[in-house]
């Protein structure tokens, strides 16, 4: 019996294929201070004096930012001296996927639309499908007037639009204009998330909706501006979102992790993160390092592939550590029952997710699915009741 099994860690759908999804990796992984903590704990920490690893000079702080600058400069060097030709195969193959790349942006901006509007991803608490958002957990639209509930039904809308490829790119418009409204609604808590998502819209705007979308026709008077934009190279689509994420990345790596680090102090006291509770201060520094170099690498364009790795599993592994990630796990199994009587085939897969989705107000959840499915490959019984009793 071979038994697969794999767990993937949802801190955001958002989550996730390196060229579609690096853009909302920043976002998920930086802005989880907003997400984990309640807006009275960011008030009370940010009153704390600062940690010492911030407000001096000291061996420590040097050593750690002598060595992220000399890994800078190796990385740099590392660019301009042939490492952008080595595994010139994988790289001609990872690059004949880029026509992938719009469905996938589809698939995670349509995800946090609707993901928004209906409260499935809250911050710290708040309860699961009780406060519809704008684009992320800390963007709640109860902290709006009510004229402005139509937001999220617009989110459904238009997320769904962006899922099924319809007119992708006016969609890509209303998203940004949605991010305009955004920011003016919610000043620089916004900006968190401004640039990835901008990024995105771009990108679509540009490319258009990649594979699998309707093909509706395109108004007369916009055939030349959809010709143009069609005869725009994705080089530069990809230069553009790259370059708005990264300066989103710099960005959160200097508010919230440099400026405010008794953020992310506190956060790995409050929940005894393994391995970084040890040491708490030491490790904000680390990460704060982390995701500034990160920034500035992604904007300058550097090895982004073997980046994009990394930035992949250090996301990951921080969002496994944190207790309101989203867990998925998918799993599955083929085996082969042998006996003397008859040869079966069992195939089963099944998915849970952690916490569970409640429904409704009955007190009950789901929690996963299970399917199993199985096939007597030499039946040699006949009698249609006694079908099964190989399984029993």
């Amino acid at each position: 019996m071979h038994t697969n099994q794999s767990t993937f860690t949802l801190a955001s759908i958002r989550l996730p294929l390196l060229g579609g999804l690096l853009p909302f990796f920043p976002v998920i992984a930086t802005a989880h201070e907003r997400w984990v903590l309640t807006p009275e704990q960011i008030a009370h920490l940010n009153a704390l004096p600062k940690p010492a690893l911030y407000t001096g000079l000291s061996f420590t702080n040097v050593a750690m930012i002598t060595m992220f600058l000399l890994f800078i400069l190796g990385w740099i060097r590392l660019g301009f001296t042939g490492a952008r030709e080595l595994f010139p195969d994988l790289q001609a193959r990872l690059a004949s996927y880029g026509d992938h790349v719009p469905r996938i942006l589809r698939v995670c901006l349509a995800w946090m639309l609707i993901s928004s509007a209906f409260g499935l991803e809250p911050r710290t608490g708040v309860e699961m499908l009780s406060s519809p958002t704008l684009f992320a957990p800390d963007l709640e639209l109860k902290l709006l007037d009510s004229g402005w509930g139509w937001l999220r039904w617009f989110e459904v809308l238009l997320g769904l639009a962006i899922l099924f490829g319809i007119y992708v790119r006016f969609c890509a418009i209303l998203l940004m204009l949605l991010g305009l409204l955004a920011g003016w609604l919610f000043g620089l808590g916004f900006l968190a998330y401004g640039g990835a998502i901008l990024g995105s819209c771009l990108y679509l705007l540009l490319q258009g909706p990649g594979r699998h979308y309707l093909p509706l026709p395109v108004p007369a008077s916009l055939v030349g501006v959809v010709a143009w934009l069609d005869a725009q190279p994705r080089c530069r689509a990809q230069a553009i979102m790259r370059v708005l994420t990264g300066f989103t990345m710099l960005y959160l790596g200097v508010t919230f992790k440099i400026m405010q680090p008794n953020l992310a102090v506190g956060i790995i006291e409050m929940y005894r993160v393994p391995l970084l509770s040890a040491a708490p201060e030491g490790f904000s520094l680390f990460m704060a390092l982390v995701e500034v170099s990160a920034g500035l690498l992604m904007i300058a364009g550097i090895l982004l592939r073997p980046l994009s790795l990394f930035l992949l599993a250090a996301f990951a592994f921080f969002a496994s550590l944190l207790p309101e990630t989203l867990k998925l796990k998918i799993y599955g199994s083929l085996g082969l029952w042998l006996k003397p009587e008859m040869t079966a085939m069992i195939a089963s897969a099944g998915f849970e997710i952690s916490p569970g989705f409640p429904l409704g107000g009955s007190g009950l959840g789901l929690q996963g699915l299970d399917a199993l499915v199985g096939v007597n490959v030499e039946r040699s019984e006949q009698d249609p009741l006694k079908l099964l009793d190989w399984y029993k």
